[in-house]
């Protein structure tokens, strides 16, 4: 059996805010305070002991002592033990995330294991060794029933569709996404029932953060571009945009022309950007500056 982590075990790094904090130190220097900086991630305040602290950097005695004033410059003492503040406060925060996941992992565990046989819309094999519940599965007797499709929901379309769905389903289990409850499934499908069957096809892998009814405001091209971004950010792990922001964007992009507005997508996602910028897509026929596009998002303190 697989022995859960006690703790997360890894952290956002933001270039801008690590070049910023380190921009003054050696190559040597940030080779071994990047060092200090993880182990605090993992294990916590580091000890004040300075062969200890060579150890955990794996430098030898000369390294050490030309880099030490300027690592530990970077480190305050809290109850006899190193600790720096940026740090502490992103090893806080992960573990608070978490700590949320474990216990929403835990209730829904619990949700689960209360179904009883009496629940079980599906007729149960005398060999079947599962313990049924409300969404069981028999696999043995249902070969090709996904378990997120809801017994008794029928698909808006036909086998076309049906292709499309299973390919959504899979994408969905592979990436371990959570299940969706029973009514989702039917929001879900009643939603993309009000699309054309080859819309629905085409567009299958359709982002969480595309908004329905909003139209885009260009063609197949910038399409496709959006499509890039949404993929992108999600890649890159970024926080959905809410609707309204979705749209604020789209109205933006609106008032460029269709090859402008794919030129800022695709500037975005080349430079590593969080956001769009379509009003600072060129400044005196300049690129914007990563700095710029930096102090857009909103900057956050350094290491």
């Amino acid at each position: 059996m697989k022995t859960p982590r006690k703790h997360s075990s890894w952290y956002a790094m933001y270039p801008g805010d690590w070049r910023s904090g380190t921009g003054c130190m050696t190559a040597l220097e940030r080779g071994i305070y990047r060092e200090l900086l993880d182990e605090q991630f993992l294990s916590g305040p580091l000890p004040a002991c300075e062969r200890k602290l060579r150890m955990i950097a794996r430098c030898d005695q000369d390294e050490w002592d030309q880099a030490r004033d300027a690592v530990l410059a970077k480190f305050e003492t809290v109850d006899g033990r190193l600790v720096n503040a940026r740090m502490e406060s992103e090893r806080n925060e992960r573990e608070g995330i978490r700590q949320m996941k474990v216990e929403a992992a835990r209730k829904s565990h619990e949700s689960r294991r209360k179904n009883n046989s009496a629940n079980c819309k599906t007729p149960h094999s005398a060999n079947c060794k599962t313990t049924p519940s409300a969404n069981c599965v028999h696999d043995h007797d249902h070969v090709n029933v996904s378990k997120d499709t809801l017994e008794g929901t029928a698909l808006p379309f036909g086998p076309g569709f049906a292709s499309a769905w299973d390919d959504w389903i899979a994408y969905r289990r592979e990436a371990r996404h959570k299940a969706w409850s029973p009514r989702s499934i039917k929001t879900q499908l009643g939603r993309l029932g009000k699309l054309t069957e080859v819309h629905v096809h085409d567009h299958v892998t359709v982002s969480k953060d595309t908004v329905e009814g909003t139209a885009l405001p260009f063609g197949p091209g910038f399409a496709s571009a959006w499509d890039d971004w949404i993929a992108y950010r999600r890649e890159a792990r970024h926080k959905a945009w809410s609707p309204r922001s979705i749209k604020t964007q789209l109205g933006r992009l609106g008032k460029l022309t269709e090859s402008e507005a794919i030129e800022v997508i695709n500037r975005s996602i080349a430079n590593g950007w969080q956001g769009l910028f379509p009003e600072k897509a060129k400044t005196n026929g300049n690129e914007i500056s990563d700095a710029d596009a930096d102090a857009t998002i909103g900057a956050r303190p350094t290491f």
